[in-house]
């Protein structure tokens, strides 16, 4: 009976100490640039843990350096969601960091310049001359 008793407890301990090393183990991951690493440790994260809105933003965070904006975006908005006063991080970060994420979903487009908007006239692609029809 001590010795289950022994064993379980031990177990346990082992099972506290690889949970907490778990953040720590993310931030080494993406320290050395393992995006995908880090992405798959902390999705195994939120799904023991779905309420935690710091693994979400943190996953928001991974998922941007991948370029993977949509998805950055749904899990920061998961994050704030989770926790509206923003208290996993600071509120002026996160505020940063979504307009961001903003900025990098809209889709890029070049100005047109006015007098291209004022005159839109259109050419035709063929032309008519006294006598004769020619196709450009």
């Amino acid at each position: 009976m001590k010795k289950t008793l022994l064993a379980f407890a031990l177990f346990s301990v082992a099972l506290a100490a690889t949970a907490a090393d778990s953040p720590k183990d993310v931030q080494a991951l993406i320290a050395r640039g393992d995006y995908t690493g880090a992405e798959a440790m902390l999705r195994q994260a939120i799904s023991e843990h779905p309420q935690s809105a710091k693994a979400h933003y943190v996953l928001a965070e991974v998922l941007a350096h991948e370029g993977n904006i949509g998805d950055a975006k749904a899990e920061a908005g998961k994050a704030a969601s989770l926790d509206p006063s923003i208290r996993f991080t600071d509120p002026a970060r996160f505020q940063q960091f979504q307009s961001k994420l903003t900025r990098r979903w809209l889709p890029h487009r070049r100005p047109v310049p006015l007098r291209a908007r004022l005159t839109k006239v259109r050419r035709p692609r063929w032309r008519l001359r006294p006598g004769r029809v020619r196709f450009p």
